[in-house]
């Protein structure tokens, strides 16, 4: 299997030399302005128009624009590499960024098939000394860490319900299409199959996809993602795309030990029966916290913020989940 942490690297850094990969909406209103704001050297931001690239690199501070991704592959003084693209070129260019001795950041999902997978896994064992993430933001939510945090002193398995109120996206919307988006199983439920890996703390065993049936179910974006953990946890996971605007987009909640621990919508996270609170004035979905925690571990040459067997683990997992749903 692949390398659970990165090489050691032989000295420190005191900046990682950044290509940005992509300036779509996402990227432009939420990742780059979590950019850590020390340690960077923005090098350069690409992106298939040149007019959003020019834009978005003169308000980010990027050196310079490209619409060329062979630009960045090829220039020795960039040393990670952030890919935000559409889905289906996730995996090619992880390869590549690696086999051109790149440490890379990548949005979810990691690839589209089992396939690319295995493509990445090769990747990353021929180049130990690099570092791979996916942008699996939710584990390094304040809220999450604070969850995990209290449930660490409670002996035995837990129970963890997530729901996710998603929301209907159109039938021909990019992120639906399977060759390009991977649908919203593998492009989107990936976050709560990740997510409840983090809190379980132990590996998924089990785990079944329960798809409905009728109308609402035709375009597998209402789901019940069941999970099974070695340690004996359990996870449910409803992703639903038929509910209400007015109904909070995500709710968490960890039974264990005699506790019950529910966050809301990342806002305000508490113990039930207990009296531990954590509220945050805005949404705390852990963006700048990952992208903290990949830089630091660039410029200190490892550990993996998340290790290889969990990221491939639950890649591979949200993948076989989305192939048990029959459309």
């Amino acid at each position: 299997s692949a390398p659970a942490v990165a090489g050691k690297v032989t000295s420190e850094k005191d900046e990682a030399k950044i290509a940005v990969v992509g300036s779509g909406n996402f990227t432009t209103r939420v990742l780059l302005p979590a950019l850590p704001n020390t340690g960077l050297s923005r090098k350069v931001l690409v992106s298939k128009t040149g007019v959003t690239a020019a834009h978005a690199a003169k308000k980010f501070g990027f050196q310079n624009m490209s619409t060329d991704f062979s630009e960045v592959v090829n220039d020795d003084e960039i040393d990670t590499v952030v890919i935000t693209t559409r889905h289906d070129l996730h995996a090619g260019m992880v390869c590549e960024s690696l086999q051109a001795g790149k440490n890379v950041f990548v949005e979810k999902p990691l690839a589209l098939n089992l396939d690319e997978i295995n493509t990445v896994r090769e990747a990353v064992m021929a180049n130990p000394d690099l570092i791979l993430m996916v942008g699996f933001n939710r584990r390094f939510s304040p809220h999450m860490t604070s969850l995990k945090e209290w449930t660490a002193s409670v002996p035995g398995s837990k129970a963890i319900l997530i729901t996710v109120n998603a929301g209907a996206i159109p039938a021909d919307h990019w992120t639906q299409d399977p060759e390009i988006g991977g649908g919203r199983i593998v492009g989107e439920a990936c976050h709560f199959v990740d997510l409840a890996r983090f809190l379980a703390d132990s590996p998924i065993t089990k785990y079944q996809a329960y798809p409905m049936s009728g109308a609402a179910g035709r375009l597998g974006d209402c789901v019940s993602l069941q999970l099974g953990f070695e340690d004996g946890s359990i996870a449910t996971i409803q992703y639903l795309a038929n509910g209400s605007k007015d109904f909070p987009k995500e709710r968490i909640e960890v039974f264990a030990g005699g506790k019950v621990l529910i966050c809301d919508n990342f806002r305000v996270s508490k113990e039930v029966g207990g009296n531990r609170k954590f509220k945050s004035g805005s949404q705390r979905k852990g963006h700048a916290e990952e992208l903290a925690a990949f830089f630091s571990a660039v410029r200190a040459g490892g550990p993996w913020p998340i290790s290889a067997e969990e990221l491939f683990e639950v890649s591979q997992v949200t993948i076989e989940l989305r192939q048990q749903i029959e459309l």
